[in-house]
This record gives C-alpha cells, structure tokens and sequence, in this order.
C-alpha cells in the first residue's frame, strides 16, 4: 500500500473515533479554563474553513468578572428575548424525528 493510501487510511481512522466520540454539551464546569488550551483551541479553530474564505466569526475570550457579567447578561436575554431561529422550528415532528426527540428528552 502507498504512503498517501495509508496516511488516508489513518485519517480516516481519526475521523471515524472523533464522530463517533463528538457529544452536545449541555453543561460546564465551574473552574475557569487555562489560556494555553484557549490558545491551542482557536490555533486549531483557525483552521476551520469558510465559504469563500470569508472566515465569518469574532471570539472574544473573558475571564473573572467579564465573564460573570456576559454569563448574567445572556442569562437575563435567554430569560426575556423572543426566540428567533435561523431556521423554523417545525410545527410538530413525526416519525423518526419525534422518536429522536423522545430519546433525547428521556436520556436527560
């Protein structure tokens, strides 16, 4: 097997254990994070593409009492604003849909 072949077919093999170990985090800790692993993750965030390149996004890294008044800021706008989805939430889900949501609610 070729060089190429066997470095795709390692890829692959990363690709595969990262999808099949992704999660939806629906909670934090409560400890702040180390900048070291903020830096490596928007290093590693830089390499994300983009349509066009046109790299849509602005991070904006807190700590200390920023944090408390953005967490107590978007807590307060969570509370009050009007939901506004990119995309319309259905009316109801059906079939295979509505058991997925059915999972996931009992799973939580």
């Amino acid at each position: 097997m070729s060089q190429v072949i066997q470095e795709l077919a390692a890829a692959d093999v990363v690709l595969e254990e990262l999808l099949d170990t992704r999660f939806s985090c629906r909670a934090f800790l409560d400890r702040p994070v180390d900048r070291a692993t903020i830096g490596r993750v928007l290093r590693l965030a830089q390499r994300s593409p983009s349509w066009c390149n046109v790299q849509p996004w602005q991070v904006i890294v807190t700590e200390g009492q920023a944090t408390e008044r953005l967490r107590d800021a978007a807590t307060d706008f969570a509370g009050t604003a009007a939901v506004a989805p990119d995309v319309p939430f259905p009316a109801r889900y059906e079939g295979v849909f509505q058991q997925r949501r059915r999972l996931r609610v009992a799973a939580v």
